[in-house]
């Protein structure tokens, strides 16, 4: 849909980031859970909640921290050696985690990225189609211009 940084964000990147969500929140939420019913306190449903609804909103989040500093990370990932991978892929892992827990406030500057992309978008797509209906009629009006002319020709023959 909208090609930034050697990356696209669109149908495949929203499904890629729900999955690393949900691997996330079911690394977070199941030993929580375990811990709970196995009579132990670890806090409320409402941390539960949180992090569902964090997961949820992780997509978002990540365009807000991809556009920065993720692509160029993922880059060097890429691009990298092999003594120096074991460390930068952990550091992903960490801040996909940390992306993760602030997703509710990262969120709505993802969206708001993606608002703008979208009507840039839009309006591209609207000047191409002017620039074509603009091409479409001096056409016509070539193609009057030659009827014109072939007709002239045809009377003075």
């Amino acid at each position: 849909m909208f090609a930034d940084n050697k990356a696209e964000i669109g149908f495949k990147y929203i499904m890629t980031s729900y999955f690393i969500a949900l691997v996330w929140i079911s690394a977070i939420i199941i030993p929580v859970l375990l811990a709970k019913y196995q009579g132990g306190y670890v806090g409320g449903f409402s941390a539960i909640y949180y992090v569902v609804f964090s997961g949820v909103l992780f997509p978002f989040a990540r365009i807000a921290y991809d556009i920065p500093i993720g692509f160029k990370l993922n880059d060097k990932v890429e691009h990298s050696s092999l003594a120096n991978l074991p460390m930068i892929i952990g550091f992903l892992f960490f801040m996909y985690l940390l992306v993760l827990f602030f997703s509710v406030f990262l969120a709505p500057f993802g969206c708001l990225y993606l608002i703008v992309k979208g009507l840039q978008y839009h309006e591209q797509i609207i000047k191409r189609l002017d620039q074509e209906s603009r091409e479409k009629e001096v056409l016509k009006k070539e193609v009057i211009a030659l009827r014109e002319e072939i007709v002239r020709q045809d009377k003075s023959s």
